[in-house]
């Protein structure tokens, strides 16, 4: 099923148009990101971001708490760059392709290294 355009913001990424959305769990410590080829086809992109285990891995824990809280079209690129190196293909079918913790929290990280 593909995201719907009225809760997903658009984004381009390698010449390739992305539909992305956020979605928090009350409950839940973290935030998952859904990631889709704009058109609904293929495999989506789940990545999810916990927030305690990011906030405990930095050393400026007030700093990656403000980061934290906005998930910016910078970070769901940098989200997308690192999984379509380590194999995500958004034109396969099949179920959604899950991107490890460890991974999201360092594509995340090496995003706010770099700005």
């Amino acid at each position: 099923m593909a995201l719907s355009a009225r809760r997903s913001r658009p984004i381009r990424v390698c010449e390739r148009d992305y539909r992305w959305a956020v979605r928090h769990q009350s409950f839940q410590p973290d935030a998952s990101i859904v990631i889709q080829d704009a058109g609904g086809r293929g495999r989506k992109l789940l990545a999810r971001l916990p927030f305690t285990d990011w906030v405990d891995q930095m050393h400026d824990t007030e700093h990656a708490a403000r980061q934290l809280a906005a998930i910016t079209p910078a970070v769901v690129r940098a989200l997308i760059e690192s999984a379509l190196s380590a194999g995500w293909e958004p034109d396969a079918e099949g179920p959604a392709w899950r991107m490890p913790d460890e991974d999201a929290i360092a594509a995340v990280q090496v995003f706010l290294v770099a700005t």
